[in-house]
């Protein structure tokens, strides 16, 4: 039988044959008896007593090393965090669709911006702004004198005076409702075809029939107002005063 010493605890193999009420430790010198005491409790009555089994480790041994195992649990588990810590969280897929549309659409702007006379000098598109209200400065380019229907002649009045009298026909290049311009007329020297003479604006007004030109004093007739989208007028100017020396005129629309 295997039995241990109280006081250090060292395993002693005795013979259970013999009857022996004392027992003297060979390591600590402290006697006791090997007969357990038959008061205490089973369990603690038990609790020194050792299976004869020579292969099998002691309780407190096998205690350690379940401790052991467990410590070598928690720093695996202590281990596992921190390297879960360690790997960065997947990032959210980014999308670049919305954002490459968004600076191709600044660029087209800033572009459009960079080109607007030359966007605006076209005729579609400044009509379409025009017919949605948007506050878009009248421009001259916006109507043609049509230079083959310009004529000129002289009428002699009633009072044996002449005036020069000019016909033609203006355009009005958009699909939207213009206001009429005025009509400049410069008139150059004879002597010297680019050194102008005078300079006069009259606006276009209802046609005048020959019997009115002809009288004196002669009475304007309405200014016209607005020409329709895409429309042609015909005009007729009459000037009272042509300067000395006149060899020839020009003819352009002047916002009024």
């Amino acid at each position: 039988m295997l039995i241990t010493c109280p006081s250090c605890r060292k395993p002693i193999d005795i013979d259970t044959d013999i009857g022996l009420t004392s027992l003297t430790c060979s390591q600590c010198g402290s006697a006791f008896s090997p007969r357990p005491d038959e008061s205490r409790n089973p369990d603690q009555r038990h609790s020194w007593i050792y299976t004869p089994d020579l292969f099998a480790s002691p309780p407190f041994l096998n205690k350690r090393e379940h401790a052991e195992n467990e410590a070598v649990v928690i720093r695996d588990n202590a281990s596992s965090e921190e390297d879960s810590e360690l790997i960065a969280p997947a990032r959210a897929q980014a999308h670049l669709w919305p954002w490459f549309f968004t600076a191709l659409l600044i660029l087209t702007l800033a572009g459009s911006w960079a080109q607007k006379e030359a966007w605006l000098d076209n005729r579609w598109m400044r009509s379409t702004l025009i017919n949605l209200t948007l506050p878009l400065e009248n421009r001259e380019k916006d109507w043609l004198i049509i230079p083959q229907r310009v004529k000129s002649e002289w009428v002699i009045r009633d009072d044996n005076s002449r005036v020069l009298v000019i016909s033609g026909s203006i355009k009005n290049l958009l699909a939207s409702s213009m206001a009429y311009p005025d009509i400049e007329i410069t008139f150059f020297s004879n002597h010297q075809p680019d050194r102008p003479l005078a300079t006069m604006r009259l606006p276009i007004t209802e046609k005048a029939d020959t019997k009115s030109i002809a009288q004196t004093p002669f009475v304007s007739p309405k200014a016209l107002k607005r020409a329709t989208a895409s429309s042609q007028t015909d005009f007729i100017i009459i000037v009272e005063s042509v300067p000395d020396g006149t060899g020839d005129f020009t003819l352009s629309p002047r916002l009024r």
